[in-house]
């Protein structure tokens, strides 16, 4: 985890690539599961290794990816897996993400994974662990502060 010093706020616990990965993997995990569940394959369709269902599959996987990152960022800066590793969104300049900014940090998503996955190697190796999609939307990740109780007042630790 970096540290990294925000003009308009106090330090900032960046959040590193183990969580981030494992928020993913969470994520990835559920998505997996409604497919399985909701088996969106119309009647009929042949489900197996086939160019139709395979393409088919691949629309429906980037359909419910796309309804859940984005609702889930605007609603709350953070997915399940996020939320289960304690890791949200935030911009640079402490405004909400709003739906615009999260379809905007999506679309870069996308666009990062495609060159075998290059635009998300600055989880890594950026300053401030940000992806294509982070400096797009000129946001960071960032480590959720613990709380603890202050004379029965809640303060970040």
């Amino acid at each position: 985890m970096t540290k990294a010093e925000n003009p308009h706020s106090e330090e900032l616990l960046l959040a590193g690539f183990g969580r981030r990965l494992t928020a993913w993997l969470v994520d990835t995990g559920l998505l997996v599961l409604l497919v399985l569940i909701l088996r969106p394959f119309p009647s009929g369709m042949e489900v197996g290794l086939n160019l139709p269902t395979l393409l088919f599959g691949a629309a429906v996987w980037f359909i419910m990816s796309s309804f859940y990152f984005i609702i889930s960022w605007s609603m709350t800066a953070q997915t399940l897996g996020g939320s289960l590793t304690e890791i949200k969104i935030i911009r640079l300049d402490h405004r909400e993400l709003g739906f615009t900014l999260c379809l905007w940090r999506f679309a870069v998503y996308i666009i990062a994974l495609l060159p075998l996955g290059f635009g998300l190697w600055g989880m890594i190796f950026d300053k401030f662990n940000q992806t294509w999609a982070d400096h797009a939307a000129n946001t960071v990740v960032i480590k959720i502060p613990k709380m603890k109780k202050n004379n029965g007042l809640p303060t970040a630790v």
